[in-house]
């Protein structure tokens, strides 16, 4: 995106659903301060791996909210805090769970991230002893058996992406300039894990979470699918609609709201 500005994000969209995604997280913030009667400048969010602030950090930021955006990868942090204009936004380099006086959240923002841990559940256990007894946890999650996986390994294993950067190249296809900027500098951001939509929810009822709402990203997306369609508005619309209409195991990704069961406790170290 060319002049990148956060406020701009809450018009962009892409065929991977960037926007649906963050209107997504953006209406479940302001639902959670109408319900529990709080004010939006009262409530404490984070956003766990947010690389460089640009997907999300920043555009929550820009409403006013007072987010602290964190991520394992420094260069990613560096580079947040480097251009960050927002006083009510800060963030931190490291493991949440070194960074113990980060606590008492109303909301966490976990989007993209679970499946680039090693220990999903011990993840999610670890994210609700952060959040308060009335705080809730977005969580958004790739279909690890979509559409975007076959289009994704074909780009990659068929030489695709080759082709399409010549097409490119000799200006046979346009060059994308609406392209987000870099979310993370952090190179080895690779999924290591796969999710079908039960295998999630029986995750989410493992670490005795619940779902509150529910959401499905886009039908179709990719890398093949974002250099041919991506300058198409009604054929972007057109994808976030399938989306909605399709069944959870088809969709693109999943956009949950979770809060702790009524037998969750905490589970203290010995």
């Amino acid at each position: 995106m060319d002049n990148y500005k956060p406020e701009a994000m809450f018009s962009f969209e892409d065929t991977y659903g960037h926007g649906k995604r963050l209107h997504f997280i953006k209406q479940s913030i302001e639902d959670y301060c109408q319900k529990n009667n709080k004010d939006k400048k009262n409530i404490k969010i984070l956003d766990i791996g947010c690389g460089t602030g640009i997907g999300i950090t920043f555009p929550i930021a820009s409403l006013g909210y007072k987010i602290i955006g964190v991520d394992i990868d420094k260069n990613s942090i560096h580079y947040a805090n480097k251009i960050n204009i927002y006083p009510k936004a800060d963030f931190v380099a490291g493991d949440l769970k070194d960074l113990m006086d980060l606590t008492d959240f109303d909301i966490i923002i976990c989007s993209e991230v679970l499946e680039h841990v090693s220990n999903p559940e011990d993840f999610l256990m670890f994210l609700t002893t952060r959040i308060k007894s009335d705080g809730i946890i977005i969580l958004t999650v790739p279909n690890g058996y979509s559409w975007f996986e076959f289009e994704n390994f074909c780009y990659n294993k068929l030489a695709i992406k080759f082709l399409l950067k010549y097409l490119i190249k000799f200006y046979i296809l346009p060059v994308n300039k609406n392209a987000l900027p870099l979310i993370t500098f952090n190179k080895n951001d690779k999924h290591i894990q796969r999710f079908s939509y039960n295998s999630l929810k029986d995750l989410l009822a493992k670490v005795e979470l619940k779902i509150t709402q529910q959401r499905k990203a886009t039908l179709f997306g990719g890398p093949v699918s974002e250099a041919l369609f991506w300058w198409c508005k009604p054929l972007l619309k057109l994808n976030n609609w399938l989306g909605n209409k399709s069944p959870y195991f088809l969709a693109t990704d999943w956009y949950l709201i979770l809060k702790r069961t009524n037998s969750f406790k905490i589970k203290s170290k010995t």
